[in-house]
């Protein structure tokens, strides 16, 4: 009966040794499941979208509004307004431009700030502030010009506008008053004098 006692605790030994290795058995591969690559891959999944939903929420394009053609001021033009096109003085003409940057939905972001540029500038006689004014003498160039918007949180958000500078249109060369259509030219003095005869009457 000892005997049989000292066998039956030397199993229930083995068997509590045995469940002891096999839980730390189980603890080391789930541990190492845990370390695996795609493991990771699967929750870092999450963590990656979350900081992406947070960065796509930004500037994803840019509308300019403005007046597309500007006359070209000159020394005789006075001031006045016209079409959102003013004059600030005898020989310069200014013209505002706005930019709206709208996100991946097209919802306005009114915080957005934008960098304005002239393309292939600067151009004589043409600057453009950073508030979008234009300013144009009579320096400048008639042509086709670009006007360029850049996101200020993204330098790949951009847009372009064209405008065209006009020149000014010059008067026709004045008729002589005596020469207007319809009327008849002045007597010169190789012309006979009303009422005169002609030799040999």
């Amino acid at each position: 009966m000892i005997k049989w006692h000292s066998k039956q605790n030397r199993h229930s030994g083995r068997k509590s040794l045995t469940l002891y290795l096999a839980g730390i058995t189980i603890i080391a591969v789930l541990l190492m499941l845990l370390n695996l690559p795609y493991t990771q891959a699967y929750f870092s999944k999450y963590k990656k979208s979350d900081s992406l939903t947070m960065l796509v929420i930004g500037a994803d394009s840019i509308t300019i509004t403005g007046p597309e053609a500007i006359d070209l001021p000159s020394s005789s033009t006075e001031g006045g307004d016209e079409e959102g096109i003013a004059l600030l003085a005898v020989d310069t003409a200014w013209a505002v431009y706005q930019a709206e940057v709208l996100d991946q939905f097209g919802r306005p972001l009114p915080d957005e700030a934008v960098i304005w540029d002239i393309l292939d500038g600067p151009h004589t006689g043409i600057s453009l502030s950073r508030n979008g004014e234009l300013s144009i003498t009579p320096e400048a160039a008639p042509g086709i010009y670009t006007i360029v918007a850049i996101s200020a949180s993204d330098k790949n958000v951009m847009a372009f506008f064209e405008i065209e500078l006009v020149a000014p249109e010059t008067d026709e060369n004045d008729e002589d008053p005596g020469d207007e259509p319809g009327e008849d030219p002045a007597p010169t003095d190789e012309d006979p004098a009303p009422g005169d005869d002609e030799p040999g009457d």
